[in-house]
């Protein structure tokens, strides 16, 4: 058929083609991304207002559509946001009004864009990507009462996590649609 084998590890629009149990291992090509561009950036001789807009705007960017659909493991994006740190040499993760310079909390962010992902198959739910989940995890339950299951994959897993979020900031409210 012309097909060729692939590593387990292999890439796809930027994104793992499968997510084993090294998570870490997995997700660490995100990581050396971001620091092969801020070694290049390195021989630039850039102000520290220069390098923290290439931070924000091209460090803090390369994750984001991974994080769209994976949790990534928290030590990793620790380990992301130590290499920006180096290169900043500052704290970053501070608000501005305490002194920081307002950079994102990677894990935490990418828990939100999880959450959103979350709130838009509960809002369209249509959707294919909302169908297929709910004909594997959740057949007779919505996706908020749906538990993780037998051999789930690591985008529902991820899903499941950032469940919280959405549970947090909700309420119940009793109606018929229509009022």
């Amino acid at each position: 058929l012309g097909v060729r084998r692939v590593d387990q590890h292999d890439v796809y629009l930027g994104l793992p083609t499968h997510v084993g149990r090294s998570r870490r291992q997995c997700f660490n090509s995100l990581k050396e991304r971001i620091w092969k561009k801020i070694q290049g950036w390195k021989a630039k001789l850039l102000s520290f207002a220069g390098k923290e807009i290439l931070l924000k705007v091209v460090a803090q960017a390369v994750p984001i559509y991974m994080m769209n659909c994976f949790l990534i493991p928290k030590c990793l994006c620790d380990e992301i946001q130590q290499v920006m740190a180096r290169y900043c040499w500052n704290k970053l993760c501070l608000p501005k009004q305490e002194g920081g310079l307002g950079f994102r909390n990677l894990y935490a962010f990418n828990m939100a864009l999880l959450a959103k992902q979350l709130w838009r198959l509960i809002q369209t739910p249509d959707s294919l990507v909302a169908r297929i989940l709910k004909a594997r995890y959740f057949k007779n339950c919505s996706i908020l009462e749906a538990q993780i299951g037998h051999s789930p994959s690591y985008i529902w897993q991820s899903l499941c996590k950032a469940r919280v979020l959405i549970e947090k900031g909700s309420r119940w409210r009793i109606g018929n649609d229509h009022s």
